[in-house]
């Protein structure tokens, strides 16, 4: 297990002169918003009461990691010790513990997963809200799903927003600053065409067969934007035998390292979100970031996280994407009322915010009574 450092730890205090504040870090070095939840928290937790606990193997990602997480990781935890589990599940055995629930989708939406996955988290995830102190959401949209599925006490339901920060990059201040429009200009050397930047990881709700359709009629009105994909597709977004891969003006970038991904971020002109469900929906504020607008799908959520900072489009209509995608491109004024925005929003998303926040829940445990 690596060791946090962290620049501005939290002070977690606790009337329990022995009480040790013990993160469940499974997902520690997961790649994906999990992984960087964990590990931005993580780092604002890092005092000398704190302590991260992971399996041996980090490979131990499916299976073998929730059995680590069930029968290991409570042997951890002492009597008078609160337990953090940062990435959905936690062990049912420890009620001294606070879970961050990032989103209801295998409930939503059983048919995105596997019958293992849909079994297990059926299981373990309403036992799990039942007997833990406090559930942690990332959106108000979030807490609104748990509560129609769980019959638990809306007060033991805490939304706290995620952060953003610039990603590690040589083009990237270490400020946190957004990017202005000669900044993000300078960059195009990374590619020869303008080019936009959309998300294809193996997770149906991304919804990229419906942007690859999309991109028929946006290559006939722009046909000098590029569609840049990071991460690879489910193989249960495209048929076997699909032209997809030999779609023209769509460029397959596999999975990227934060270094990389932040230097395609700062050449980009567009980034295109057209996600079916999201708990929160972090990419479209990283792309503000670099000062890059977004064209998002029209769900609530992102609703709830972006107000007016980006462009909305209906995402089971691949002409409607289209045509939120031409018209972002080509009216400038249009893109520059985005980028009027992004500042504002910006700062509604803080990762010290969030540190502060979950310390604060993990102080509310009684930890005399277990």
């Amino acid at each position: 297990m690596p060791r946090v450092a962290a620049s501005q730890p939290m002070r977690l205090s606790h009337a329990w002169f022995d009480t040790m504040y013990v993160v469940n870090a499974r997902s520690f070095s997961q790649p994906g918003g999990l992984g960087r939840y964990t590990r931005e928290i993580g780092k604002r937790l890092a005092t000398a009461n704190t302590k991260f606990i992971a399996p041996a193997r980090p490979e131990c990602g499916s299976l073998g990691g929730l059995l680590w997480e069930q029968f290991a990781l409570p042997r951890h935890v002492g009597p008078h010790d609160v337990l953090w589990s940062p990435a959905n599940l936690g062990p049912i055995r420890v009620r001294n513990q606070v879970v961050t629930i990032h989103d209801m989708a295998v409930f939503d939406h059983p048919e995105w997963f596997s019958q293992g996955v849909r079994r297990g988290v059926g299981a373990l995830l309403p036992r799990l809200v039942r007997s833990v102190r406090y559930v942690i959401t990332v959106s108000g949209f979030s807490k609104e799903r748990l509560l129609a599925h769980f019959d638990i006490d809306p007060e033991q339901v805490v939304v706290v927003y995620p952060g953003v920060g610039r990603l590690v990059g040589a083009d990237c201040a270490e400020d946190g600053t957004i990017a202005t429009d000669d900044a993000t200009a300078s960059n195009g050397a990374h590619s020869r065409v303008p080019y936009a930047i959309a998300y294809g990881p193996r997770d149906p709700r991304k919804n990229l067969r419906t942007l690859i359709d999309a991109w028929s009629y946006v290559g006939q009105e722009v046909p000098d934007l590029e569609l840049t994909v990071v991460g690879q597709p489910s193989s249960r977004t495209f048929a076997r035998n699909t032209l997809a891969n030999g779609a023209p003006g769509i460029r397959w970038a596999g999975y990227l390292q934060d270094s990389e991904l932040a230097d395609l971020y700062s050449g980009a002109s567009l980034f295109v979100y057209p996600s079916l469900y999201e708990g929160f929906g972090l990419p479209p504020l990283e792309a503000m970031l670099y000062g890059v607008p977004s064209v998002v799908s029209d769900i609530p959520v992102l609703r709830e996280v972006y107000g007016e900072s980006v462009r909305y489009v209906d995402p089971y209509d691949p002409v409607d994407v289209a045509r939120g995608i031409i018209e972002t491109v080509r009216c400038s004024s249009a893109r520059d009322q985005l980028v009027k925005t992004f500042a504002a929003t910006v700062r509604k998303y803080s990762w010290d915010r969030a540190g502060e926040a979950v310390c604060g829940i993990l102080d509310r445990v009684d930890t005399s009574t277990r």
